[in-house]
């Protein structure tokens, strides 16, 4: 026969938690809440977003800037160039590269203009009178001997014997003599050009007493 009564005593509670896991969830609770406090939350400034390579998709070689090294890295700029922001050129100041922007011809025609001038020149008639004193510019005539022209003097496009030997020693018919036009004199004057079959060119002012190489 059982001793349980039902005025004397209470029957088992069914369901009831063991006191070991009411007190592990207190502390997953516990620990959760702590957690949570301890980790900041991110905060988004104003402004542009700037957005940054994924680490799971790495930058391709061709994706990299090409930096020489030693050489800082320089963001391209994107300014636009006006005649505001162009650099002042001080009055007088040639840029360095103003002869290299010149035509090629227009620079062999100064240079060969320049060959054609000779400076320092005293002519003097057949007399001994001083008739010109300055640069003589051969330009004219040696333009006349290109074209072909021919001056009224007779021995104007003849050849030239070279009999003083004072122009080097050449082939009979070598030579070619043209008159050069003196100022203030009534027949040819004592100027001469004398040109070489191979395109040298003299220059005499006193009748082939002295010879000056014009190119």
């Amino acid at each position: 026969m059982s001793n349980y009564s039902r005025d004397s005593q209470t029957p088992p509670q069914l369901g009831k938690f063991p006191p070991w896991l009411i007190i592990a969830i207190f502390a997953v609770v516990i620990v959760v809440s702590y957690w949570q406090t301890r980790t900041p939350v991110p905060v988004v400034p104003d402004g542009p977003t700037i957005s940054h390579p994924s680490p799971e998709k790495p930058l391709s070689g061709d994706e990299y800037p090409v930096i020489k090294p030693g050489t800082p890295e320089r963001q391209p700029s994107t300014r636009p160039v006006t005649q505001e922001n162009l650099p002042a050129i001080r009055p007088g100041h040639r840029p360095i590269d103003a002869e290299v922007a010149k035509e090629p011809d227009e620079l062999a025609s100064r240079e060969s203009r320049a060959k054609t001038l000779i400076e320092n020149q005293t002519i003097r008639d057949l007399n001994g009178r001083v008739v010109f004193e300055g640069t003589v510019d051969l330009g004219p005539t040696l333009a006349r001997i290109e074209r072909g022209g021919q001056a009224s003097h007779r021995n104007d496009g003849t050849t030239f014997q070279n009999r003083e030997r004072r122009l080097p020693a050449k082939p009979s018919g070598y030579y070619k003599e043209y008159v050069h036009p003196t100022p203030n004199s009534g027949g040819p004057g004592p100027q001469r050009v004398i040109v070489g079959r191979d395109g040298d060119i003299w220059y005499t002012p006193d009748h082939y007493k002295k010879f000056i190489r014009v190119r």
